[in-house]
């Protein structure tokens, strides 16, 4: 275990805890009166965020973006990092795994600036931490996004790599979760701080922006994905438009071909010394002449 005293003031003492036993767990829980099951959930890693009151104590749940998390993640667990917060009227404890980066950069800044004038306002930048901790992310697919739908509209577009996209769909899926179960974990903490506190109610306009971000992204890469289709079968028509053009052209010129490539001991025409020149004029004819309806009908016209 890794104990950390960030800071001491007169109103607000913060102490962090990194990775801790369940043997830790049992020592923290007589040193700070904090009930143990309360404590053990911190090992849980699969446990989402959530408030709960326990006799005077404020514990709170609470997931950040991990900066490590693979490329492969597609869990809740595989991209965010738990961290546990406890909170009496003049103390906060906060219990995590693993070191994150930033969380570390938070602990650092607060540790240069001590100066808390309350508990609720230590909370309430942490729950801002956690939530600014996803915004490189979105930002980051934000700005891939702007490039796939350039792409989309280009007249030589590469096909999209459906299964990588739906796998950065399902990863913003998961943060939009995430981040409404942490608005709403505001929201159930918000009538435990006295009313006259602006603290956590600038935490639950920043978690509302970082999750409308979200949602956003979310609703722009699923239109793109509709666009791309939509692109893909205009494409298919056009190709298909194309091949019917030539294939009018070509078919009656085709059949008259079939007509006097029978092998008939009767064929008269066939010893005329002008069936072979008025042949072709008709092939040529009948090609032109479709070719001047299909136009007059807009079918050579890029749609």
């Amino acid at each position: 275990m890794k104990k950390n005293s960030v800071f001491e003031s007169t109103h607000c003492t913060w102490v962090d805890i990194e990775n801790p036993t369940e043997s830790d767990l049992e020592a923290l829980s007589k040193e700070y009166q904090i009930p143990f099951h309360a404590l053990k959930d911190c090992l849980q890693a699969d446990h989402l965020p959530k408030y709960e009151e326990l006799d005077g104590i404020h514990f709170l749940i609470l997931r950040l973006m991990d900066d490590q998390a693979a490329d492969m993640a597609k869990s809740i667990q595989g991209l965010t990092r738990k961290v546990a917060i406890f909170q009496k009227t003049d103390f906060v404890l906060t219990i995590h795994r693993s070191e994150m980066k930033i969380w570390t950069d938070f602990k650092e800044k607060k540790r240069k600036n001590a100066q808390s004038p309350s508990t609720d306002w230590l909370v309430s930048q942490m729950m801002k931490c956690v939530f600014h901790s996803f915004e490189p992310f979105l930002f980051k697919i934000e700005d891939k996004l702007s490039t796939v739908s350039a792409k989309v509209f280009s007249s030589h577009t590469t096909p999209l790599n459906l299964e990588k996209f739906h796998q950065v769909i399902r990863k913003v899926s998961l943060i939009r979760r995430i981040l409404r179960m942490q608005v709403d974990v505001i929201f159930n903490f918000e009538p435990f701080v006295s009313e006259s506190e602006t603290y956590l109610k600038d935490a639950h306009e920043e978690g509302d922006r970082v999750y409308f971000f979200a949602d956003d992204l979310y609703e722009a890469m699923h239109l793109t994905l509709q666009t791309y289709f939509s692109q893909s079968s205009h494409r298919t028509n056009e190709i298909m438009r194309v091949l019917t053009i030539f294939s009018a052209l070509f078919l009656p010129i085709t059949f008259l071909a079939g007509v006097y490539g029978m092998n008939f001991d009767y064929m008269p025409e066939l010893r005329k010394p002008w069936a072979y020149p008025l042949c072709l004029l008709s092939m040529g004819l009948v090609s032109v002449g479709i070719f001047i309806w299909a136009r007059k009908k807009g079918w050579f016209q890029k749609q």
